[in-house]
């Protein structure tokens, strides 16, 4: 179950950089209100951000635009792209006791995950404006 995505926008102050388990993230403050950002993104105190962020008390960023720069960080819109190479090995496969069409599900399945990543990213995106 995915978290509800909130826009929020405003100046960055507090801002506190660290690791968390080794990750790279980066703590600050719109509004008094708390934020945490995994993204590898390029801010100090002071920048105009607009961010899509899931909610909850500590809102985890998922994109933001910073207004001063125009630069956009968030998650890739790839296009999807059907395997042929998968397709391939399940046709060859499929006499091997129904493996093959396992693995042309499998193929199948990708394909459409692919499809919700780019609509998931496009939905962000969008919500930035």
């Amino acid at each position: 179950m995915t978290q509800q995505l909130i826009t929020l926008s405003g100046r960055v102050n507090g801002l506190k950089e660290g690791n968390d388990g080794g990750i790279y993230m980066v703590r600050f403050r719109i509004d008094d209100r708390p934020l945490v950002c995994y993204l590898q993104a390029n801010l100090i105190d002071g920048d105009m951000l607009k961010v899509v962020a899931e909610d909850g008390a500590e809102p985890i960023i998922v994109a933001l635009r910073n207004e001063k720069t125009k630069v956009y960080y968030g998650p890739p819109q790839p296009e999807p792209k059907l395997n042929i190479f998968m397709i391939i090995f399940g046709i060859i496969t499929i006499p091997l006791v129904g493996v093959g069409f396992f693995i042309l599900w499998m193929a199948w399945d990708s394909y459409r995950g692919q499809f919700r990543v780019r609509d998931y990213a496009r939905e962000v995106k969008n919500m930035l404006g």
